[in-house]
């Protein structure tokens, strides 16, 4: 009786410690293949798989879902052939579709990706610039400094047309055959304004899908003080305390040349016993700009438009700076008085009534003694060079 009573012990032991994959001897199995060949990865067209389920060994059925369900993914299942079916029309979008099937077990889950790519023909906005805007950026050297992906050309042709904006962008499209990066290149930006343009890429065989992109190239960057202007001789000017805007650079002009070379070189003027300033015959500035008349050199000698800092170091840009009206200042002498060559003479446009044929002049001085002066000169003095040399520089009145 005993030997009975442990045997039937041992049996319960045996059912009860059994592997949870087996119901009473039965092993489970559970498995997803496709009845043809996998769900690609590189297809853009229409595509559908029927997937054949083996499960058995457990309690109830299997059941399968797409785990999002909006991507455009349709299931169908067969639970007496015991199989399912996904499918998916052609993709005209602009992104690529993704899902994943859930199938289920008797708790366990099997997933399955789905995967279909877009044949939409894109190409990368650009870098992001901020606040939502991308552009495509030349350095000002010239040198490209953002390189987009093209993706989707097809068998068409590859094509980059300027729709509005600088002339000077040149694009790159590697490699030339097939194309799938687009890149800007462009000369040297020498002004103190940025390069701007509008083009659009479009694929030969996909007209309506054309993509329309911005390309951007900074100016070099203004001198403190200074604030660019293309009407400004150098791209940019001063504007001074006393309301009158001085050109970043000066004009251009011969180091032997006379006050009446450049202003009067007819020499259309009354030469000597002048009872009134004259107007200089020719002014060698661009539009809406001259050279300083008497009265405005006067104004721009004021010292509330300059700082003399006896205490700075005579080396550094704090010794010797021009103050603007908005606050700011230079951080050099504006008309190119330096350490070495400490003073500098813009000419006047204007005579001086006189005995002797002489013109107005400013003399600017960053020296140990520093000072800004207004005195004349003989119209026959050379412009020189160094040290005492005598420039045309432009200015206007504020707007």
């Amino acid at each position: 009786m005993k030997k009975i009573l442990l045997l039937i012990l041992a049996g319960l032991v045996a059912v009860s410690c059994n592997d949870e994959e087996k119901i009473i001897g039965r092993e489970r199995t559970f498995a997803v293949k496709s009845t043809t060949s996998d769900w690609p990865r590189n297809v853009y067209g229409a595509i559908s798989r029927t997937y054949e389920v083996a499960a058995s060994g457990a309690e109830g059925g299997w059941s399968a879902r797409l785990l999002d369900g909006q991507q455009g993914f349709v299931l169908e299942t067969d639970a007496a052939a015991n199989t399912f079916t996904v499918s998916i029309g052609e993709n005209t979008g602009m992104i690529n579709l993704e899902d994943k099937v859930c199938v289920t077990y008797s708790g366990e889950m099997i997933y399955l990706s789905l995967l279909q790519i877009s044949n939409y023909f894109s190409v990368s906005p650009g870098a992001d610039m901020g606040g939502g805007i991308y552009k495509y950026t030349v350095g000002d050297d010239g040198v490209s400094t953002y390189t987009g992906t093209i993706a989707n050309p097809g068998t068409g042709t590859v094509s980059v047309t300027r729709v509005s904006g600088s002339e000077l962008f040149t694009p790159v499209l590697e490699p030339a055959d097939r194309p799938t990066s687009l890149r800007f290149t462009a000369p040297a930006n020498v002004t103190f304004f940025p390069n701007e343009a509008v083009y659009e890429v479009a694929v030969s065989d996909k007209p309506d899908q054309t993509v329309r992109i911005d390309v951007w190239q900074p100016g070099l960057e203004v001198p403190a003080g200074g604030q660019p202007d293309a009407t400004a001789p150098g791209g940019y000017y001063y504007p001074l305390v006393c309301g009158v805007d001085v050109a970043g650079v000066n004009i251009p002009v011969d180091a032997n040349a006379t006050w009446n070379d450049v202003f009067d070189p007819e020499l259309t003027l009354a030469q000597n016993n002048t009872s009134a300033n004259q107007m200089a015959a020719v002014n060698p500035c661009p539009d809406g700009w001259n050279a300083p008349t008497e009265a405005q050199l006067k104004r721009i000698m004021s010292e509330e438009n300059w700082t003399w800092d006896k205490t700075a170091d005579p080396k550094g840009p704090d010794f010797f700076y021009w103050n603007m009206r908005d606050g700011g200042r230079s951080d050099r002498e504006i008309f190119g008085a330096t350490r070495e060559n400490p003073e500098i003479r813009p000419w006047s446009c204007e005579t001086r009534s006189n005995t002797q044929p002489q013109a107005w002049r400013m003399l600017v001085n960053r020296s140990s003694n520093a000072s800004v002066k207004v005195s004349s000169a003989g119209r026959t003095t050379k412009m020189g060079s160094g040290n005492y040399a005598y420039i045309v520089r432009c200015v206007r009145e504020a707007k």
